[in-house]
Order: C-alpha cells, then sequence, then structure tokens
C-alpha cells in the first residue's frame, strides 16, 4: 500500500504548470486594445469631473473636499492597478510543447485540440482571439483585451469590484450635491425677487 501510494504521489499532473510569471499581451485583436482604452478614458474621466468639477465647487478646498477626492482617486488606481494586472497576465495559456506522460498509455484519453496541434488539459478551452488553449477559461474580455482564465480570474474580479464600488461612490456624491443644492435657500430667493422682467412698451417717445 506504501509503494503504491508512492507511485501514485510520483506520477506526472494531467494539468501543465502555469507560473503566470512572463509579461502576456494580447496585441492582435484591434477590438480588444480600443475597448481597454476606453476603459481608462472613462475611468480618468471619472477622476478629472468629480475632482474638478464637483467637490470645490460643492464644499470648496476643505478638509473634508480633499478627503473625498483622495478616497475617490485611490479607488480609481486600484481599478486600473486590476486591470493593468489582468491584462498582462498570462490567464493560463497551455504550453505548446505539454506532454500528458502520465496518459500517453491510453491513446483515446488524450483529448487534443484542432487548431492548436496539441493535448488539451482538462477544462481548457480554445480562445480564437488568444489563439491559445486556456486553462479554466471563462470567457474573452475585450475590456481587459485578455481572456480571464485560471492565472487572472483574481484580478478580473478586483477589477470589476472597484469598478462597481467607484460608480457607487460617485452616485452617492451626486446625489448628496443635488439634495445640497436644492436645500440652498439663496436659489429659491434669487428666482423669486427678480422674477420674469417685462419689456417696455413705447419706450421714451419724448427723446
Amino acid at each position: 500500500l506504501t509503494q503504491r501510494r508512492c507511485a501514485l504521489s510520483s506520477r506526472p499532473p494531467l494539468s501543465p504548470p502555469m507560473s503566470g510569471s512572463e509579461l502576456w499581451c494580447v496585441h492582435s485583436d484591434p477590438c480588444g486594445i480600443c475597448c481597454a482604452g476606453v476603459t481608462y478614458i472613462l475611468l480618468f474621466f471619472a477622476d478629472w469631473v468629480v475632482c474638478t468639477h464637483l467637490l470645490p465647487p460643492w464644499l470648496g478646498l476643505s478638509a473634508g473636499s480633499c478627503v473625498l477626492g483622495l478616497a475617490f482617486l485611490l479607488i480609481s488606481a486600484l481599478a486600473v492597478a486590476s486591470h493593468l494586472r489582468t491584462m498582462l497576465t498570462d490567464p493560463g495559456a497551455v504550453p505548446h510543447e505539454y506532454t500528458p506522460s502520465a496518459l500517453l498509455h491510453d491513446e483515446k484519453a488524450l483529448p487534443m485540440c484542432s487548431r492548436c496541434n496539441g493535448f488539451k488539459p482538462p477544462r481548457a478551452h480554445h480562445c480564437s482571439q488568444c489563439d491559445r488553449c486556456i486553462m479554466k477559461m471563462d470567457h474573452h474580455c475585450p475590456w481587459v483585451n485578455n481572456c480571464v482564465g485560471a492565472n487572472n480570474q483574481k484580478h478580473f474580479v478586483l477589477f470589476v469590484g472597484y469598478t462597481a464600488l467607484l460608480s457607487g461612490y460617485a452616485m452617492v456624491l451626486l446625489v448628496l450635491r443635488l439634495m445640497a443644492t436644492l436645500n440652498e435657500p439663496r436659489l429659491f430667493l434669487t428666482t423669486h425677487s427678480h422674477g420674469p422682467q417685462e419689456p417696455e412698451i413705447g419706450g421714451d417717445r419724448g427723446s
């Protein structure tokens, strides 16, 4: 029994090693590159609107305004960092030289990929945009210009979470700003004190 356990433990794994340490970039998908650029434009545009057109006219340069602005920028920076990690991390591409030696005794148990012309490990799927088989592939997301797989799924979930948090934060600030504007009495006093001006009829005929 001990010898059998040693033999099983020494058997090579069915899945290839996935380090994810090498730089990865999908440069053959123009749509994904454009979507990734639009993502950064939207994030930076939100930073510019909140920190220049929302907080300063409302709260000025007070400590509260600075704290709210820095918190917004921090969440935005985390979203950008998570997006970069998702886009530039190898999602789990199966190496071309991968050979599952544990299955060589049974040719019928060797799944093959017709596009990669190589062995396909369990739970691996071929991505037409990346042109590789990806381990534990979830989907190919154009907004991160990469597949979401075994190595970058955590970064993708963080990016979605930070983006959702940033959107909710901006919505709360906009609602509070709207409520503060509606509660300012000077707006209503200005409107009722001046009122609509009636045009002069006839003018000065003596001149």
